[in-house]
């Protein structure tokens, strides 16, 4: 799922909302990881930073739903 286009939004998964706040930057810490993730987590393709809006359980599959847009 590419989350860089969300930033802004307020997310439900499972019970926990969270806000999406920015993308990280990927950095060379990534290829000390594996060789050549940093530059699959070019292009959208790494995470963000999200704050905890309201606390909740998240479990695999749950549901991903785009709840509202920070103005």
């Amino acid at each position: 799922m590419n989350l860089v286009p969300l930033k802004g939004k307020t997310l439900e998964v499972g019970t926990a909302r969270l806000l999406i706040c920015e993308p990280r930057d990927p950095c060379e810490k990534m290829d000390r990881v594996m060789p050549g993730l940093r530059a699959l987590m070019e292009k959208d393709r790494q995470g963000v930073l999200a704050q905890v809006v309201a606390s909740g359980t998240i479990r695999v599959g749950d549901e991903i739903r785009i709840l509202s847009e920070q103005t």
